[in-house]
């Protein structure tokens, strides 16, 4: 006999699957672009191009072109490109979490070359697995937020007021990462 299909089981997927790709991903981010240039997006206004908003903006905008255009053709390429595109999102905000233990390590004098970054990404998805249990978003709270604006769920949320943080104490890492950790809660309930 056939289960009906809710809306928590349109979302579900393996979790332990879900924090391997994530912990790829912020690899591979990484490397591609070091903690000093995310530190630096962060420091700009959100509305510059080159703002850690902005970058992620681009990537939920990609997304929703994807999800949309979903709407009108169902196809595992579509399907794919959406859920590439969010997970990028979840990813990037995860990343702030690492970020945040890069900073306080920075602040600490701890010389770039002796930070563990592997450690780190470890860390920090460490906590957002156990953020995930203090999210107070409802999986039918989140459904709607795949057709909203970034600014509008809890991730873009999230990078808004890790900008604002920043601006305010850039060395208040305890904040920078309660902020980044609620929204990387909602953003792995939301894949």
């Amino acid at each position: 006999m056939a289960t009906a299909e809710t809306p928590e089981s349109k979302l579900a997927t393996n979790i332990d699957a879900q924090f391997a790709w994530l912990a790829g991903e912020m690899d591979y981010s990484r490397r591609k672009a070091p903690y000093e240039e995310k530190r630096e997006r962060l420091s700009r206004d959100p509305e510059d191009p080159q703002s850690v908003f902005a970058f992620m903006n681009s990537y939920w905008s990609r997304f929703r072109t994807f999800n949309n255009a979903l709407h009108e053709n169902v196809s595992q390429d579509l399907a794919t490109k959406a859920l590439q595109y969010h997970a990028k999102v979840v990813a990037g905000i995860c990343d702030k979490v690492a970020l945040s233990f890069w900073l306080e390590a920075r602040g600490q004098g701890t010389p770039e070359d002796q930070i563990d970054q592997e450690v780190i990404v470890s860390d920090s998805l460490v906590l957002v697995r156990a953020a995930l249990a203090e999210s107070p978003y409802h999986i039918s709270q989140l459904l709607p937020m795949f057709d909203a604006p970034f600014e509008a769920n809890p991730m873009g949320q999230a990078i808004l007021r890790l900008h604002e943080a920043y601006h305010s104490n850039p060395t208040d890492t305890e904040t920078l990462r309660a902020l980044a950790l609620g929204g990387a809660a909602g953003g792995v309930q939301m894949l």
